[in-house]
C-alpha cells in the first residue's frame, strides 16, 4: 500500500513539473514567433488546472506570464485588456503572498501591478508610487539575486519623471544588473522569454537615451540568443 501510493505521489508530482514545462515552452514559441496575444489560451487553461489542482510553482509561473501579457497589451495600446488581467494578477500575488511570504519575485510583480495601475489612472501615482516602491524593496530586500526584482526597479526608475526622482541611468543600471544576474548561469538564457524581454527592454532604453550603437549591440546579442526571434527582423539588417 505505501509503495502504491509512493507511486501515486510521484506520478503526481511528475505531471505538475510537466504542466510547468509545457507551459513554459507555449508561451515561449509565441513569444519568439511575435504572437503573445496567443498567450491568453494557455494562460486561461492553466488557471483552470489550478483551480482543480492548485500548485505553488505554477501559480508562479502563471504570475509571470500574466506580468508578461499585460506589458504587451500595454504595448499595443490594448489598456482595456490589459485592465482585464491587471485585477486577476493582482488577486494572483496576493494569493501567494499568503501562501509564501518569503517569494521575491511576487513582491516584483505585485510592484509592477502597482506601476500598470498608474498607467492607467495617472492622477493615482501619489497613491500608487510609494505601494509600487514598497514592494520593490520588499523584493530586492528578500533575494538581492532575484533577476526580477532589479528588472521592476529598472522600469520604475527608468519611466518616472525625473522631477519624481526618477532616472534613466539607474533605470539601465538595473536592467543590466537583472541580465547579469540571469547570466550567472547559462541555462536560464535558453528558451527564456523573461531574458529576452529583458534585453528588449535594455535595447529600448538605449534608444530612448539615444545610444544607438549600443541597442543594437543588445539586438544583434538577442539574435545570438535566439536567432528565431521574428520581432527583430526589422530591427538587424
Amino acid at each position: 500500500m505505501k509503495s502504491f501510493l509512493s507511486i501515486m505521489i510521484l506520478v503526481s508530482v511528475m505531471n505538475v513539473v510537466s504542466s510547468q514545462e509545457s507551459f513554459n515552452q507555449e508561451l515561449y514559441r509565441l513569444y519568439i514567433s511575435n504572437r503573445m496575444i496567443g498567450w491568453e489560451t494557455p494562460m486561461q487553461r492553466v488557471k483552470k488546472q489550478l483551480q482543480l489542482s492548485p500548485d505553488r510553482d505554477l501559480m508562479v509561473d502563471l504570475l509571470l506570464a500574466e506580468y508578461g501579457f499585460i506589458g504587451y497589451c500595454f504595448s499595443q495600446d490594448r489598456n482595456d485588456k490589459a485592465a482585464e488581467w491587471i485585477d486577476d494578477a493582482d488577486a494572483l500575488a496576493d494569493q501567494l503572498i499568503s501562501l509564501d511570504p518569503s517569494l521575491s519575485p511576487v513582491y516584483a510583480i505585485k510592484a509592477a501591478i502597482y506601476g500598470f495601475r498608474i498607467t492607467l489612472h495617472p492622477a493615482k501615482a501619489i497613491f500608487y508610487g510609494p505601494k509600487n516602491q514598497r514592494n520593490i524593496d520588499r523584493a530586492v530586500e528578500l533575494d538581492p539575486n532575484e533577476p526580477l526584482g532589479w528588472f521592476v526597479y529598472g522600469n520604475s526608475e527608468f519611466f518616472r519623471p525625473a522631477a519624481f526622482g526618477g532616472s534613466r541611468t539607474k533605470g539601465i543600471e538595473y536592467y543590466r544588473k537583472a541580465i547579469g544576474l540571469i547570466e550567472k548561469n547559462t541555462a536560464d538564457t535558453q528558451n527564456n522569454w523573461l531574458y529576452i524581454n529583458m534585453l528588449m527592454m535594455l535595447a529600448d532604453a538605449y534608444e530612448r537615451t539615444s545610444q544607438p550603437a549600443l541597442a543594437r549591440q543588445t539586438y544583434e546579442k538577442i539574435l545570438r540568443v535566439e536567432p528565431r526571434f521574428t520581432a527583430l527582423e526589422e530591427k538587424v539588417k
